[in-house]
């Protein structure tokens, strides 16, 4: 729906941008402007917390939950609703990306230009959440992200791979109480160098906290390969290959 232009010092603010659940080409921004641009205050419509143009509520499942109520329009059938690449960067502000429909909320792709993710909510997708492949020089501040029963029993929420010098700090990451399956990490990596990891919270609750505190807080530097589980009891650990991650 919107590109911005490689090296560009543009800014995107006050906006919903909606691909609608049915076009499987469908990315709601793709972003190759530079350092000084700006995406701030951008809703990526969506599933949840989605309303008509009359204020009427938009119901986002079918009546046993594996999927839209219209079945044209598929989850985890687009590409991602925010992708940065081919040397795309710049600030990230104050963003909700619930967008079922979509591959992630943010994918951030083959750049070493810096970035920067302040108060960004990703939330309600079936494979990432937030994705970085070939990043450098990336700051993520603030990052919220939410699993819910029904798309995100399988999701990894924060993905790394092939990155350096990748900042993470005051990350929230959880699943909801009524979460029937357990995952085995949050977040996983492979950067290179250089990655910083502080005040990461990842919390689990009813039936799979376990006798750990039900928030964990981990400092980390330099390499980032977190491996995690949400807080499982043994016996779950032990639940059929079905119920678990891959």
């Amino acid at each position: 729906m919107i590109e911005a232009p490689s090296g560009g010092n543009n800014i995107l603010t006050g906006i919903g941008l909606d691909t609608g659940g049915a076009n499987s080409r469908a990315v709601a921004a793709i972003w190759k402007s530079g350092a000084a641009s700006l995406v701030n205050d951008v809703r990526f419509v969506g599933g949840h917390g989605t309303y008509k143009a009359d204020g009427t509520w938009i119901e986002p499942y079918n009546n046993n939950r594996t999927g839209d109520p219209d079945p044209k329009r598929r989850w985890d059938s687009q590409y991602p609703s925010l992708w940065v690449t081919d040397g795309g960067g710049g600030t990230f502000k104050d963003i909700w990306t619930p967008s079922t429909y979509a591959q992630a909320g943010l994918y951030v792709s083959n750049t070493t230009t810096e970035g920067r993710v302040y108060a960004m909510s990703s939330e309600h997708h079936v494979r990432n959440e937030v994705k970085l492949k070939n990043v450098s020089h990336w700051k993520i501040y603030d990052l919220q992200c939410e699993e819910e029963r029904g798309e995100g029993p399988s999701v990894l929420p924060l993905s790394l791979d092939g990155c350096s010098d990748i900042t993470l700090a005051n990350i929230y990451l959880y699943r909801v109480y009524n979460t029937y399956s357990p995952i085995h990490t949050p977040s996983r990596s492979t950067t290179r160098t250089t990655s910083r990891s502080t005040t990461c919270t990842f919390t689990a609750r009813a039936s799979f906290r376990s006798t750990t505190p039900s928030t964990m807080q981990l400092t980390i530097s330099r390499y980032v390969t977190a491996k995690s589980p949400f807080y499982m009891s043994p016996a779950m650990r032990r639940r059929p290959a079905r119920f678990q991650h891959r």
